[in-house]
């Protein structure tokens, strides 16, 4: 494995967790709209290494008639199942931030070492 892939991984990785991010505040946002349907980021490998997401909408928003008329309920979102989200995804950064500047720093002293 060449260096440069660990840092492409790890990029790609910190991409993935804050794209998660990004659609749980968007869900969040949305909990109170009537039929919206909450999303989640589902992980898939990508073909040069590390991981890439795709953003799926969940099923989940139930439809009921009421004297010959139909509603949507409230958003599909549950706020809590979004908080255990959020800090899934915030730790999962925070732990790829590191290795990403582990290899920063394993570039900078091979470098070091062969100049």
């Amino acid at each position: 494995m060449r260096l440069g892939s660990s840092l492409d991984i790890a990029a790609s990785a910190l991409r993935f967790n804050e794209n998660r991010l990004a659609v749980s505040a968007n869900n969040v946002a949305n909990a109170d709209t009537n039929g919206f349907k909450a999303s989640r980021v589902i992980p898939r490998e990508s073909p040069m290494g590390g991981v890439d997401g795709v953003v799926r909408q969940q099923n989940g928003v139930q439809m009921f008639e009421s004297l010959g008329e139909r509603y949507e309920s409230a958003s599909s979102t549950d706020v809590a199942q979004e908080t255990v989200e959020r800090n899934s995804a915030l730790t999962a950064y925070k732990a790829t931030a590191a290795a990403y500047r582990t290899s920063v720093e394993m570039e900078r002293t091979l470098v070091n070492t062969f100049a």
